[in-house]
């Protein structure tokens, strides 16, 4: 995943969005 490079915090906060968006 290219949000790897977001911090823990980030990428928890966007997971949703980021599933959103990958699915």
């Amino acid at each position: 995943m290219t949000n790897v490079s977001l911090t823990s915090k980030q990428r928890k906060r966007q997971k949703k969005s980021v599933d959103n968006s990958f699915l």
